[in-house]
């Protein structure tokens, strides 16, 4: 069972408009960054961007973000 940042009693969103710099590409092109030592998946996001993220699910070893902004 997923645990949760912070989410609201539907389970939804984790954590809201966190800073999250992105340092790598998954092999399935999405970019990845690291909150609080766990990996971000961010479909769409490159390497070297600085963007605010919506974690959106806690999978309990890595989270996943949709709805970002470029910072």
């Amino acid at each position: 069972m997923p645990r949760a940042l912070g989410a609201s009693a539907d389970g939804e969103i984790m954590a809201a408009h966190i800073k999250l710099e992105i340092t790598k590409t998954g092999i399935n092109g999405e970019g990845i960054g690291y909150y609080h030592d766990r990996p971000v998946f961010v479909p769409g996001a490159f390497s070297e961007e600085t963007i605010l993220a919506d974690i959106t699910a806690d999978k309990g070893t890595y989270c996943q973000e949709i709805g970002r902004a470029h910072v």
